[in-house]
């Protein structure tokens, strides 16, 4: 049985950091009993659901809600 991520270890993902989008580089993911995490370190962590892999998908999650 394996675990399957929407990102991987090296991707490109973008997030709303500081109340901008930005890019970041997946270097760490986190996988607990609240959801999968992607980050660029252990203490940079965001939700799966709030990481898009360009940043108009970013910009049309924010519109929409």
């Amino acid at each position: 049985m394996g675990i399957k991520t929407k990102f991987n270890l090296g991707d490109k993902i973008w997030a709303v950091i500081n109340s901008k989008a930005t890019e970041i580089e997946v270097t760490a993911i986190s996988i607990t009993a609240n959801g999968i995490f992607y980050g660029d370190s252990q203490y940079n962590m965001h939700r799966e659901s709030e990481c898009f892999f360009s940043k108009p998908e970013l910009i049309d999650y924010i519109v929409s809600e």
